[in-house]
């Protein structure tokens, strides 16, 4: 669980510009409480979403790439 608000882009390759040796690869169904934040955003092509906060996630699966030694997490909203 994330206490505050969180962002996140929908698009990968924006995302892994930003991590640094973790990625959350998030689910997120259309019943889950996000708002798509793109049209009000300063970087709309980053197709950032808004999480609320206390959004509860849980773990599908984590993997570690030793090439790019980084570590994928992949979490569903709840």
């Amino acid at each position: 669980m994330w206490l505050g608000f969180s962002s996140a882009s929908t698009k990968r390759a924006i995302a892994t510009i930003y991590d640094r040796n973790t990625l959350f690869i998030i689910a997120i169904s259309a019943q889950s409480q996000h708002l798509d934040i793109s049209s009000i955003s300063q970087f709309p092509a980053e197709e950032e979403v808004l999480l609320g906060p206390s959004t509860s996630f849980q773990v599908e699966n984590v993997e570690y790439d030793k090439i790019d030694e980084k570590y994928f997490i992949y979490l569903k909203v709840l």
